[in-house]
């Protein structure tokens, strides 16, 4: 959590910050030096997601009216390997699924996005069954970040980006506040060394039993979660130009 210097003087909010959200309070200097101030954001972002992210806030995103910045950022590295592929007891799984047909994945999505859905695809029971796996190398998200201002509107979340009626007074207790900007990026890279992401990576299963040990050949569009503990999908993406395995 960036904030203005000595903004948030009280210490009862900065333990509450510290136990509820485990944040760490850093402080910007007042209303000057909005680049360094962004550069400094972006470059703790950067250190965190090992280079995977190095712009996450875009020129301008700090301005005059900036009191705060709640940055989060994840990584994980995964080997692939035999042993990670036989290790049941981890919590982390990544889920491809593959349209019978090379152009389904439209059709795909647009199932996806009806209620009930992926929580049916990534909670349910599946089979651990040798297979032999064709996964392409790939990278997911490496566009510029957007802002989920728009995304999060759709999803009911509008108070908080409303001047009036936005209500964040338990946070400070001073002048009003808003939520300006959401500003998000995830990136996921599969090759055959492991899968590196900025939120997690594990093992592929899939969708389909079979008696033997099939050909599980990933060769058109697909669709890719990370999962965490069958009930999180903490990435969600698909890939539409994979190369030829």
């Amino acid at each position: 959590m960036y904030v203005l210097r000595n903004y948030l003087e009280s210490d009862l909010i900065r333990v509450c910050f510290h136990k509820l959200c485990s944040a760490l309070l850093t402080q910007l200097p007042n209303n000057v030096h909005y680049e360094s101030s962004r550069k400094e954001v972006n470059k703790w972002v950067e250190e965190q997601t090992h280079e995977m992210i190095r712009e996450l806030l875009p020129t301008g995103s700090i301005n005059q009216d900036t009191r705060m910045i709640a940055v989060n950022a994840l990584y994980f590295k995964g080997d692939i390997s035999m042993k990670l592929f036989t290790n049941y007891r981890c919590r982390w799984e990544m889920v491809v699924v593959l349209p019978d047909k090379r152009e389904g994945l439209p059709q795909l999505l647009e199932h996806c996005r009806r209620p009930g859905v992926l929580r049916s695809i990534i909670s349910r029971s599946y089979r651990s069954e040798e297979i032999s796996l064709f996964l392409p190398r790939f990278t997911l998200g490496l566009a510029e970040p957007v802002n989920a201002k728009v995304i999060l509107n759709t999803m009911g979340i509008r108070d908080l980006f409303n001047p009036q009626t936005a209500n964040l007074s338990g946070i400070t207790g001073q002048e009003p506040l808003v939520v300006s900007s959401v500003f998000h990026q995830a990136v996921l890279k599969v090759d055959e060394k492991g899968a590196t992401a900025a939120a997690a990576t594990a093992v592929v299963i899939s969708l389909r039993s079979m008696s033997f040990a099939p050909n599980f050949r990933v060769d058109h569009p697909f669709l890719v979660m990370l999962v965490y503990n069958r009930t999180v999908p903490a990435f969600v993406g698909h890939c539409v130009e994979p190369e030829p395995n």
